[in-house]
C-alpha cells in the first residue's frame, strides 16, 4: 500500500467541525501576520506538509489510529454536554490527546528546531564532531519525533488537571488554528513571575481545546482556580468577551494560521486583528544563556542554554474563573507537585544572571 505523501499536523476531521456552512470541505482561514482572510479555503490543503511524519508512513499511520479515537470522542462529548470524569480512561484519553496536539504540529517541530540553531550558535561546534552530528545534525523529522516522544511520555504530567465543557451561546463562534490546544496561566500573570510559567507541571497552568464553533474543552489546575460551580461539568458561556479572549489566545499563539466557520462575522475577525496592536505576536521560542552564580556573586563557569515557550499576557480574566486564595491553594495535597515545580524555578532563575536574551 502506498504511502500518503500529504501528512496533516491538525487532523482534517477536526477541521471539518469549523467547515463553511458545515459542508466538511471548506473552511474560513485568517493568516495574522499578513492580515489576510479568505471564508472558504480547502480543508484538504490545509495544515498539511510532504511526508511530515516520515516517508516509511509508520508514525503517520500511528497517529490515524489514535486521531480515529478522538474523532468517536469528541462529538460524543457535545452530543451529550458531558465530559469524562477524573481516572477514567475517556479522561485519560482526553488529557493524552490535548498533549499531542500540542506537540504534533508544524510549529512544534520548528521550536526545536530554532533552539537547537540558537545553542550551536552559541556554542559553534565543529561540524566533524561526532557530539555536533548527533546533537544539532537534526532534521524536521527528527524534531517532530521528539515532540512526539515529549507527548507520549508526558501526557501523565497533566493527569491531575480537572476538565469541563464551555457552551458558547454567544452569537460569536468558537475559532481554532494550525495550533490548536492554547496556554495560559493567570496565576503566573497575577503574581508577576519572572520565571517561564508555561510548563507542563506549573503550578496554574490552563489550557484551552475548541471542539467545534460552540464546545471548548478547558484543562485547568482546580487548585488554583475555580471553575463555574464546582460540581458542574458544563459551563454555559453567555459573555461574547469570554469567547473573544479565547479566540485571541488562538491568534497569539498560531503558528500561521487561524480557521472559523461562516458564523465568524467580518466585525469580530476585524476586532481581534485589531487587538494585535496591543498584544503583538511572538516568535516561536524564547531562547535564552545565563550563567551560574554563586552566593557571593561570582560567575561559574558553566553556562545554563534555557528555551522556552512564550509566554501570553493580555490580563485574561474569564467570567466563569476564580482564583482560589494562595492560603487555600499552596496546603492542598494535589498542588505539592506543581509547587515543587514553581518553587524549584524560582530558586534556579534566582541563581542566574542572564547574559543573552533572544527575542
Amino acid at each position: 500500500m502506498p504511502v500518503n505523501k500529504n501528512q496533516h499536523y491538525v487532523p482534517q476531521f477536526y477541521l471539518r467541525y469549523f467547515s463553511y456552512q458545515g459542508n466538511s470541505k471548506q473552511i474560513g482561514v485568517f493568516v495574522p501576520d499578513a492580515c489576510f482572510s479568505h471564508p472558504t479555503t480547502k480543508i484538504a490543503d490545509e495544515c498539511t506538509l510532504p511526508y511530515f511524519y516520515g516517508k516509511d508512513g509508520e508514525l503517520d499511520k500511528e497517529i490515524k489510529t489514535i486521531e480515529d479515537k478522538a474523532a468517536k470522542l469528541l462529538p460524543q462529548i457535545c452530543a451529550t454536554n458531558t465530559v469524562p470524569r477524573r481516572d477514567s480512561e475517556h479522561h485519560s484519553f482526553l488529557v493524552f490527546y490535548a498533549m499531542l496536539s500540542m506537540q504534533r504540529t508544524a510549529l512544534a517541530a520548528e521550536t526545536v528546531l530554532e533552539s537547537n540553531k540558537f545553542i550551536e550558535e552559541q556554542l559553534q561546534p565543529d561540524p566533524n564532531e561526532a557530539f555536533f552530528k548527533s546533537f544539532f545534525d537534526f532534521s524536521r523529522e527528527d524534531a517532530i519525533k521528539l515532540k512526539l516522544r515529549v507527548a507520549f511520555e508526558l501526557y501523565t504530567v497533566l493527569m491531575d488537571l480537572e476538565i469541563k465543557l464551555l457552551v458558547n451561546k454567544t452569537a460569536i463562534p468558537f475559532v481554532t488554528s494550525d495550533s490548536p490546544v492554547t496556554m495560559y496561566n493567570q496565576l503566573a500573570e497575577a503574581k508577576k513571575a519572572l520565571v517561564p510559567s508555561y510548563g507542563y507541571a506549573c503550578l496554574g497552568i490552563q489550557l484551552f481545546f475548541p471542539i467545534n464553533p460552540q464546545y471548548c474543552l478547558i484543562f485547568y489546575d482546580s487548585t488554583t482556580y475555580k471553575v463555574g460551580n464546582r460540581k458542574d461539568r458544563v459551563i454555559t458561556v453567555m459573555d461574547e468577551k469570554d469567547i473573544f479572549d479565547i479566540n485571541r489566545l488562538q491568534m497569539l499563539q498560531c503558528a500561521k494560521k487561524v480557521f472559523f466557520n461562516h458564523d465568524l462575522g467580518k466585525r469580530e475577525l476585524a476586532k481581534l486583528t485589531s487587538s494585535l496592536t496591543k498584544h503583538p505576536r511572538k516568535n516561536l521560542s524564547e531562547n535564552n544563556v545565563a550563567d551560574f552564580l554563586d552566593n557571593g556573586g561570582q560567575v561559574h563557569k558553566e553556562s545554563l542554554y534555557v528555551s522556552s515557550k512564550p509566554e501570553t499576557r493580555v490580563k485574561m480574566a474569564l467570567s466563569f474563573i476564580k482564583s482560589i486564595t494562595p492560603h487555600q491553594s499552596w496546603h492542598h495535597d494535589r498542588a505539592n507537585t506543581r509547587k515543587a515545580v514553581s518553587r524549584l524555578l524560582d530558586e534556579l532563575y534566582a541563581s542566574l544572571e542572564v547574559t543573552h536574551f533572544m527575542l
